[in-house]
């Protein structure tokens, strides 16, 4: 009887573990496959971009690997989870994404812009915080449309208070646009 009990106990803890592993097994392919849309997504957009402005495709990878460099060698990555960090890299691919509501005419023009082409130009960082807004009210507090929007409405702020759009100053500054605004002059 005691026997029967053990072995009982032994298999249910069987059970148990084996439905354990399944679930974990379902969660890593669910959080995989969760991470390969959204790369898929930042990868579109990318080549969306480059096919819109020839030099922006490669703009947009150079520029996350330099925030992800800049991140590490600054001891800023401290500062977020350590889950976070690929999806801060891959946030920084979208700095630029509001320059989908910049015309053609103004965005691939060959020479200098006028006064009224360049705040056109200034937009870019409220369109695409606004696109990104739009997301995040769809997909809740997802960190990667956090950091995405973060970045995006921020890294033309400058530190003196001059930026655009809103003209913020200092460290009111979110550090990770002012990460990506050094990653964007840097490769300007």
């Amino acid at each position: 009887r005691r026997t029967s009990m053990i072995v009982g106990v032994f298999v249910f803890d069987l059970f148990v573990a084996g439905f354990f592993l399944a679930f974990r097994r379902v969660a890593n392919r669910e959080r995989r496959a969760e991470e390969r849309f959204r790369e898929t997504i930042i990868n579109s957009m990318a080549i969306l971009a480059e096919h819109r402005d020839k030099g922006t495709g490669a703009h947009i990878q150079r520029t996350k690997a330099y925030v992800k460099l800049l991140l590490e060698r600054s001891g800023s990555d401290a500062l977020y989870p350590r889950k976070d960090l690929p999806l801060i890299w891959q946030s920084a691919a979208l700095h630029d994404i509001g320059k989908v509501g910049v015309p053609d005419a103004i965005l691939l023009k060959p020479g200098s812009l006028t006064r009224e082409e360049f705040e056109i130009v200034r937009q870019h960082p409220s369109i695409g915080g606004d696109v990104l807004g739009r997301t995040q009210e769809l997909l809740g507090k997802d960190s990667f449309v956090v950091y995405a929007r973060e970045i995006t409405e921020c890294h033309h702020e400058k530190w003196d208070g001059s930026g655009y759009p809103r003209g913020l100053k200092g460290e009111s500054i979110p550090l990770l646009a002012r990460i990506m605004a050094i990653a964007d002059v840097y490769d300007a």
